[in-house]
């Protein structure tokens, strides 16, 4: 995933971070 809309994601299967943005660009999957 590229764009997240959520507030709360997971990402690299057992990371979590918070997040206010609505369009938030990270690297990843």
């Amino acid at each position: 995933m590229t764009r997240v809309g959520l507030c709360t994601v997971v990402y690299m299967g057992g990371g979590c971070f918070s997040c206010q943005l609505q369009s938030f660009r990270y690297n990843g999957d």
